[in-house]
C-alpha cells in the first residue's frame, strides 16, 4: 500500500484520490454472517478530498447499502437506480 501511495505522489495524482476500504460483512469468530448487529455492520472507511477526517465514528450507522450512494454523491451522478437502498451519511463530506 505504501508504495502505491508514493507512485500516486510521484505522479501528482494523490491529492486528487479516493481510497474505499471496505468488507462484505462483519462477524463472530469464524462465523460468516447473520443478522446480529456484529455481523451486519462493517469494517468501512474512506478518505479523500470531499470527505471530512472524522476518524473512527458511531455518528451514522453503516452498511454495504451505504457504498454506493456515498460514491454517487461524490462522484456527481444524478440518475441513482431506486433499488439502491441506504443512504450517503451527510456527516462524512466537506
Amino acid at each position: 500500500m505504501g508504495n502505491f501511495i508514493d507512485k500516486l505522489k510521484e505522479q501528482k495524482l494523490y491529492d486528487d484520490t479516493y481510497f474505499l476500504f471496505i468488507t462484505d460483512h462483519g462477524g463472530i469468530k469464524k462465523g460468516h454472517g447473520g443478522v446480529t448487529m456484529n455481523e451486519m455492520q462493517i469494517p468501512w472507511a474512506i478518505t479523500g478530498p470531499k470527505i471530512k477526517n472524522l476518524g473512527l465514528t458511531d455518528q451514522f450507522f453503516n452498511s454495504n447499502k451505504n457504498t454506493s450512494l456515498v460514491l454517487a454523491k461524490l462522484f456527481g451522478l444524478k440518475n441513482i437506480p431506486k433499488s439502491w437502498t441506504g443512504i450517503a451519511p451527510t456527516v462524512i463530506f466537506k
